[in-house]
């Protein structure tokens, strides 16, 4: 556990607790649907929960056995940032042509099971699930449609 960590995770407490209260000054929905302030709200509020649980899991932990071990310093951690990065960069580029559902549904899968190598099943379970909580959100809920592509989806 470093010192630095602790002052980075309440500097951005302080400051998602800031853009918080300057979020809740504009229009949180519309006649429309979301306001201007409906997405600062909840990013507010949600790098809230994350510097609180940074904080937290850095006061509560006694010992680190990580300590002094850097994650890109390994060559399983480059290789791991670096085909990351790679399928990111990847996906982007082919979401003109498949599509934005099926490209991030692809990605998590990806991502899943030959990054952070999971299970098959739980692979599948989490990029079907990113794919119907994409399509619920933006297409039925707020009703902005995504990007399709060959497969009109």
């Amino acid at each position: 556990m470093k010192k630095a960590e602790i002052i980075f995770a309440f500097m951005l407490l302080l400051f998602s607790i800031f853009m918080l209260v300057e979020a809740l000054g504009f229009e949180y929905s519309s006649d429309f649907g979301p306001g201007p302030g409906f997405a600062p709200v909840w990013l507010s509020i949600i790098l809230i929960l994350l510097a609180t649980t940074l904080i937290l899991s850095h006061t509560v932990k006694k010992e680190d056995h990580n300590e002094g071990q850097s994650f890109f310093k390994s060559k399983k951690g480059l290789k791991q940032a670096s085909v990351f990065l790679l399928a990111l960069i990847i996906s982007i580029t082919l979401v003109d042509v498949l599509g934005l559902i099926l490209v991030l549904t692809l990605f998590s899968f990806f991502t899943f099971k030959f990054i952070e190598k999971y299970s098959w099943v739980s692979s599948v379970g989490v990029s079907l699930g990113s794919m119907v909580f994409v399509i619920v959100v933006f297409n039925v809920w707020l009703d902005i449609p995504t990007p399709t592509g060959l497969f009109f989806f």
